[in-house]
């Protein structure tokens, strides 16, 4: 995995996705900015630090987080959210090298049709993939602006675990409490809560939040308002996290935007029985498309903290994406959750959410509807963040 500029063989010019992405891909700039920046995802090789190999299949997501794609007709565009064979490229050296890709190397981007990615008249102007032959306008010099996340200007970001944690036996309890500040928010049932649960918990610095789920907004907004009052009464929790958030794809009979702030301003009223932090799971406007997830934006008024990305570890190096506007939002607003993860590919997790700019994130060995243990790379995701 690799975040590079692609410079064009005129050496003045820049490949450059207009807009930040859902446009033409064009080689017009002479100055290598945001969105004259691309991430080399490898395919094939584990994305925690190893080499890019020249010959290697590889995706490249631009700033907004599409992906480019050589269109049937030869048409070079950063318009799509998922990456599929059109938007799969193989890297290879200009010279036939089957070294690995590093600083300075000149390489030409074969397509699944085995064309080649051209910057006409050798750059200034239009981008297509319509040659057959590397030749000198098929020929870009990689100018890699982070070989690994982990060691580049994003690894200053500072991290925070915030993790679902239900039925969990008491040992992973005592383990959770021993590591903070690192580990900071927990999510918990109230079927699996006690008051001094609780009040462990925040004894030992965690703070805890309540957890209840919406449905997306279909459910009934006082059986809702019932949980969060249960939870206050329980004890004096720091907050609660809303699950199963807006959903582009599920109906609903009431205005969503109007139910998940009126259930904001509610916890907010809560300060004489506890905190008041609200979390929202919002991962699943997602599942719209790339237009509709930009009119999400509203979900940040109605949550302190917005869980915007909850799915496996193979969807998150492949398909992942974020709406534009949330680059907006300081990083501790933001939060990712990747499960079904294995432990030689989470240090590319969570160098992967550090370049999207989480604040908090919690990667997990299995899977979503069984947050009932800590993972067994525990210690080792402790000292990634």
């Amino acid at each position: 995995m690799l975040t590079v500029h692609f410079k064009t063989h005129d050496g003045g010019h820049y490949l450059c996705a207009e807009g930040g992405g859902g446009g033409p891909i064009v080689a017009n700039r002479t100055i290598p900015r945001q969105w004259e920046t691309f991430l080399l995802i490898d395919m094939v090789i584990d994305p925690n630090g190893a080499p890019l190999l020249s010959g290697a299949n590889a995706v490249m997501q631009v700033y907004n987080g599409m992906f480019i794609s050589a269109e049937g007709g030869g048409a070079v565009n950063g318009n799509r959210t998922v990456a599929l064979s059109w938007e799969t490229f193989q890297v290879v050296h200009a010279n036939q090298s089957s070294d690995p890709i590093v600083n300075g190397d000149q390489v030409a981007l074969r397509t699944v049709r085995g064309n080649y990615i051209t910057a006409e008249n050798g750059g200034g102007g239009k981008v297509d993939a319509t040659r057959t032959k590397i030749g000198p306008w098929e020929t870009f010099t990689v100018e890699v602006v982070q070989v690994n996340p982990q060691t580049g200007p994003d690894a200053k970001l500072k991290q925070f675990i915030a993790l679902p944690a239900f039925d969990m036996p008491n040992a992973d309890w005592t383990t959770l409490e021993q590591s903070t500040p690192v580990a900071q928010i927990v999510v918990s049932s109230f079927d699996d809560a006690t008051a001094q649960r609780v009040t462990q918990a925040k004894n030992a610095g965690l703070t805890f939040l309540g957890y209840t789920n919406t449905l997306s907004g279909n459910r009934p907004i006082n059986d809702v308002k019932t949980d969060i009052n249960n939870w206050y009464n329980l004890a004096r929790i720091d907050g609660i996290f809303l699950d199963e958030g807006p959903d582009p794809l599920v109906q609903t009979t009431v205005n969503i935007q109007t139910y998940y702030g009126d259930l904001h301003n509610y916890v907010k009223n809560q300060s004489s029985k506890g905190g008041t932090r609200v979390m929202l799971n919002a991962s699943g406007i997602l599942n719209g498309t790339f237009p509709q997830i930009e009119t999400y934006e509203w979900v940040m008024q109605t949550t302190d903290i917005a869980l915007l990305w909850e799915q496996t570890a193979a969807v998150y190096f492949n398909q992942f994406r974020m709406p534009r506007w949330s680059t907006k939002y300081p990083p501790q607003r933001i939060a990712h959750t990747v499960h079904n993860c294995v432990q030689n590919d989470l240090a590319g997790v969570v160098a992967w959410s550090k370049q999207h700019r989480a604040g908090y994130v919690y990667v997990f060995d299995g899977s979503s509807n069984a947050y009932n243990h800590l993972p067994s790379y525990w210690q080792l995701e402790l000292s990634k963040l």
